[in-house]
This record gives C-alpha cells, structure tokens and sequence, in this order.
C-alpha cells in the first residue's frame, strides 16, 4: 500500500443551514451566502478542524466524549489524507476531518457529519481498515503492533433512531455476547441531539449542544474551555485569512467540477451518436460557460447524430457572437 496526499473529490454533500456543501472524503465547497467565521458553529468542517488543532483541546473532546481521562495527545493532523494502491491498482482514498494519537500509541479520528447519507455503517468500516493498514510498514509479521484505534462520528441527526446521545460499537461473539474480541477497534456515533440518560451524559449533553448551536448555553469548566479556544480561533486574523482562500478556493473547484461534469455528459450523448471528432471534443472540453454547457446537453440528448449536434452548436455559439 501506498499513501499519499489526494485532493478533494468532486461531489456534493449538501448543509442546508450553512448553505456548504461538501464531499464524501471532507473536503468543503461554499455557495454563494456561506455564513462568515463568526457564526459557524462547531459542527462547521473547517472550524471544528481548526479549532482541534489545538492538543489539549483534543484532550477534553475525547475526555468527554469517552468518559474517562486521555493521556496527553501527542500528534494531531487537520484533514488527514491517505489514499491506497499502487500504479494501476488504485483504491478509494480517506479524508479524515481530525487524526491524532495520545502518548500512549491509541490512534483517534474524529468526524463530523451533518447529513445521514445512509452509508455511515459500511462508511466506518473502510475507515477503519484504511487508518489499520498505515500503522503497520511493509514485510512487518506482528499484528499486535497495530495500535488501538478509536473512530468517533459526531452526528447532527439520530443514526439508528433509538433517541441516544452515544452508540459504541465493539466486535463481540455473536453466541457470547460478554465475549469482546478485544481486537483494539472502537466505532462511536453521537448524536447532538439525544438524550441523555445518565449524570455522565449531562457533560457529553452540554457538548453535543454546543457543537450544533454556538449561542448554546456552556457551564461546565470543560466546555467553557472548548467554547475558549472556539471564540480565539474566530478571533485570530490568520485563521480567518484560511477561512476566505478556503471560499475562493472551494467556489473555483466547485465551478471547475460543475463544468466539467457538463462536459462530460455531453460527451457521454455524443459517444451514443458514433464517433466524435476531435475538434469538436476540444471544442467542448474548453467551453467555460456552465450555462452554455447546459443547452449543450440538451442538444447533444435531444441529437440525432453527431453532424447534427456540431450544426446546433454552431448555431448557439453564433447567435452568442451576434448578441455580443
């Protein structure tokens, strides 16, 4: 296996309430109307990433989270990347919103989601193999070398419907259920908007609120800390220059996909008509305009040859010149 850093997929994953939208590996794509820095809430991906940057606030979600003390983290990555496969052999690459490991080797990665796309379940399990296969190298015969690892979701809908602030998940015997494989491998789906149950819940309850609402009310001392570092991360002049490349940014590649998607289903039609000549293949691969490219499509479908699309298309391109 081999792994290296991958660009952000084409694909959309809508948010209605920030008007973000976003793919299935992480990477963020704004419209028109993104909400400034100042009022996203945490479950926004670049400022939850942002604001994990930070060690020991990576320290206090997890202590909160599971419910217990965490040793000190030791290595924290916004937005880790891995990608598998070597030449021809290429297999679907991971995003990780926040990847980092505590001194004592447990490998954590936190996720946000904010739409149930339904795919979650077998989601998590290629997570989970993609974060095992890059801690042991290669020729390596001892499996007890691989690290704990704990995969956390941080969900704004209820994945499995049963009202929880929680659900953990370990591998256990199907005829023992006390028996846990103890193979190191925890899967955690929160839910921002359960209820919770026990005096540990009202802690994780607290934080699960505030995650989707930054108006929400903190009192306890360690949400109050994460509520800190989110007001400083808004504040800070750097993050928001990030903050305003990562629109530019976004907007570019979401145009860039638009138009060739377009293209590509013109292309798609045309192939179905016979074969296309080259400078008509040119043509189109270099046309800019999202709206042409629709009419495009239109023709190219509604076509019945490839003669007789190049005619049409002609004649769109001149009755453009002529409004000009």
């Amino acid at each position: 296996m081999v792994f290296r850093s991958i660009p952000p997929r084409k694909g959309r994953k809508m948010d209605g309430k920030k008007k973000t939208e976003r793919d299935d590996t992480g990477g963020w794509f704004l419209t028109a109307g993104a909400a400034p820095l100042s009022e996203l809430d945490l479950s926004d991906g670049f400022l939850f990433g942002e604001v994990m940057r930070d060690e020991e606030t990576c320290r206090t979600v997890l202590e909160i989270i599971l419910g217990r003390p965490v040793s000190r983290v030791v290595y924290a990555n916004k937005e880790q990347q891995v990608e598998a496969g070597t030449g021809y052999h290429r297999y679907k690459g991971i995003r990780l919103d926040v990847y980092f490991r505590d001194e004592e080797s447990t490998c954590y990665s936190v996720e946000i989601q904010t739409r149930n796309r339904y795919n979650l379940p077998k989601r998590s399990r290629h997570y989970q193999g993609m974060m095992d296969v890059q801690m042991l190298p290669a020729g390596e015969i001892d499996y007890n070398k691989l690290c704990d690892s704990i995969l956390i979701f941080i969900c704004t809908f209820d994945l499995f419907g049963e009202g929880k602030l929680c659900y953990t998940f370990e591998n256990t015997c199907t005829e023992l259920p006390g028996l846990k494989l103890h193979d190191g491998a925890v899967k955690i789906f929160l839910n921002t908007a359960g209820r919770g149950e026990t005096e540990r819940d009202g802690l994780l309850a607290e934080f699960l609120r505030y995650v989707s609402d930054h108006n929400a009310p903190t009192e306890s001392p360690e949400v109050k800390q994460i509520r800190k570092r989110v007001e400083e991360v808004k504040k800070n002049q750097e993050t928001e220059a990030r903050y305003m490349t990562s629109i530019t940014y976004a907007r570019e590649v979401y145009e860039d996909g638009r138009m060739e998607g377009k293209a590509d289903m013109v292309l798609e039609f045309l192939n179905e008509l016979g074969d296309i000549p080259e400078r008509i293949r040119t043509e189109i691969c270099r046309e800019t305009d999202t709206e042409r490219l629709t009419r495009w499509v239109k023709l190219a479908a509604r076509s019945g040859s490839v003669r007789e699309f190049e005619e049409k298309m002609h004649l769109d391109l001149s009755a453009l010149q002529e409004s000009n």
